[in-house]
């Protein structure tokens, strides 16, 4: 049997094998899988609302009664005691000093007006600006004075065209009515022209 036979008998028997396995499928129409559109989901449950009554609390019959206020604050009243001669002859009274005690010093009164606020929301303070020196030795000597009489006193230095330059201030105070106030206080005892300045931490 030569070759070209050979082909063709294969390829006969692969048609017939391919019409064997596919034509019962094409001829069978209703071999074919349909799909089934009904929903699987399970219906809304039906909810019944139903009222459920809570009973009043009772309170327990064992409590103890409130007691009143001076009860649970006690307190006796104390009565100031008179000066005894004891008392005087344990020493001679000390009378407070000038710089303790200043008389041109302000009045602390409700007068002053309230701190006010900067941009950012911090209290804006003041300071006086007393003296300014080119000699730290002498920005200090008056720094000591300063503190001496009451006065908080402190020194910034900055270098400026003509050298560095020792500026003594006073505060700082939170507002500037207090600032003016003892401006008057050290201008008079220091015979200065003080300078009420913003203060820069």
């Amino acid at each position: 049997m030569d070759d070209g036979l050979k082909q063709r008998l294969v390829g006969a028997i692969v048609l017939v094998a391919i019409a064997v396995i596919f034509l019962p499928t094409l001829l069978d129409r209703e071999a074919r899988r349909t799909v089934d559109l009904t929903s699987q989901i399970p219906p809304e449950p039906t909810i019944v609302a139903q009222v459920v009554e809570v009973a009043e609390p009772v309170p327990p019959e064992d409590i103890p009664a409130a007691k009143a206020l001076a009860e649970n604050y006690p307190h006796e009243a104390v009565e100031p005691q008179p000066a005894t001669d004891d008392l005087a002859s344990e020493g001679p009274a000390v009378e407070p000093s000038a710089s303790a005690v200043r008389p041109d010093a302000p009045p602390l009164s409700d007068s002053i007006e309230a701190p006010t606020l900067n941009a950012e929301g911090v209290p804006d303070g003041w300071s006086l600006q007393v003296a300014s020196f080119q000699s730290a030795d002498r920005a200090e000597a008056m720094r000591e004075k300063l503190l001496a009489e009451g006065f908080k006193g402190y020194i910034r230095s900055a270098k400026t065209s003509q050298g560095t330059v020792h500026r003594v201030f006073v505060g700082p105070k939170i507002n500037r009515a207090a600032a003016e106030a003892e401006k008057r206080s050290i201008d008079q005892r220091f015979k200065t022209d003080a300078l009420v300045v913003e203060f820069k931490p």
